[in-house]
């Protein structure tokens, strides 16, 4: 345990308004004292740093697929945001929602090129920044399943869109859910795995983001030689599944002992720590729960002690600058552009299937070699 954490921790368990008292789960439900263990997390935490990769997987197997299945979330916000600027491409499409040009030939207007484009990541931006509340209260679970249910309405508003501004309007509100999808899933990764397997599991996001974009090609692919408006409405469609498949998975998935342990419920964080490791090869419960209640102490001073500007001062701001541009990477490669390739082969003078046809060999070429980086 690093000398910061100590230091939080003497300061918690004296004065101050986070102090551990008697009343204040001075022991837990589970038997475990919040007062006792700094070498007992030192211990655990030492020994998640010398796990090996496929030796974490083995005792913490149901927080691996728990980590993967909440993932499946990215997908659907992926599929998204790829399906709707194929449709720019889509003939079917371009006749319900385009506008016939002087040769006779319809096609979505530029500015509304640019709105339904942008709709997705305006939702995604606004959805990102309110899901601090949501999480923090409801947990989790709640929160997911909430959104799941978001999705499966505008889906239908999607799906039944008589005019292109009420598509548009349908991508801005439903892209809401998607901003809250990929804060959840790399959160929940992080706090169920051992340190091991965080950065695996957290950078997975970025890899089931690329398969929703893959499938949502394939899909466009395969719907492209459909004349009639089931070409855009199967796809849409098939937006539902995801949605269907974590709601059914929910209730099966442990919620995150970090959360439990900041709510106080200190016993049911024991029951999902249980429920995410092997009854095989477990390792020490109470060591971890003793980790979990001191890093939410820490977690507590911290809050009391600094703001959103301390994020950019000294050694923060570096740490700031990281993590924004990891997450830049992507959007600042090209990645957007990408979802016009099929229109920009048209406009080239490829026909619809071929223009199809190139973008889905190009997507088959370039996912292996990034998740080949992304997993290596």
């Amino acid at each position: 345990m690093s000398s910061i954490a100590t230091d939080a921790l003497v300061s918690a368990k004296g004065k101050g308004p986070y102090a551990i008292k008697e009343t204040d789960n001075g022991v837990t439900e589970g038997g475990t004292s919040r007062s006792l263990g700094i070498d007992q997390t030192r211990d655990i935490t030492e020994m998640e740093h010398e796990l090996g990769f496929w030796k974490a997987v083995q005792m913490y197997p149901q927080a691996t697929f728990w980590a993967m299945f909440f993932c499946i979330a990215v997908v659907m916000a992926g599929f998204d945001a790829q399906i709707i600027t194929s449709f720019y491409a889509l003939p079917a499409f371009q006749r319900k929602y385009g506008d016939r040009f002087g040769d006779g030939k319809f096609e979505i207007a530029a500015p509304w090129q640019t709105a339904l484009g942008m709709g997705n990541p305006i939702g995604q931006v606004l959805g990102a920044l309110a899901s601090g509340y949501p999480l923090h209260y409801l947990g989790r679970r709640k929160t997911l399943a909430i959104c799941c249910c978001w999705s499966i309405g505008f889906v239908f508003v999607q799906f039944f869109a008589t005019s292109i501004g009420m598509l548009c309007v349908s991508e801005i509100l439903g892209g809401l859910a998607y901003g809250f999808y990929v804060v959840i899933a790399p959160t929940y990764a992080s706090e169920v795995c051992p340190l091991i397997l965080r950065g695996f599991l957290t950078t997975s996001v970025n890899l089931a983001f690329v398969i929703g974009q893959f499938v949502a090609q394939g899909c466009a692919a395969g719907v492209e030689t459909r004349l009639d408006e089931w070409a855009y409405r199967i796809p849409f469609a098939i937006q539902w599944v995801w949605p269907v498949v974590l709601l059914a998975g929910l209730p099966f998935a442990p919620e995150s002992p970090y959360w439990l342990v900041r709510c106080g419920r200190t016993a049911e964080a024991r029951t999902a720590l249980l429920q995410l490791t092997s009854t095989k090869n477990r390792p020490d419960i109470d060591k971890i729960l003793v980790g979990i209640e001191q890093t939410d102490l820490l977690e507590r001073q911290y809050a009391t002690e600094t703001t959103y500007r301390d994020c950019f001062k000294g050694i923060s701001l570096v740490r700031t600058e990281i993590s924004v541009m990891v997450y830049l990477i992507q959007v600042i490669g090209g990645n957007p552009l990408i979802g016009y390739a099929n229109y920009f082969f048209e406009q080239a003078g490829l026909s619809s299937s071929d223009a199809f046809s190139s973008e889905s060999d190009y997507r088959r070429n370039l996912s292996p070699c990034g998740a080949t980086v992304l997993l290596g």
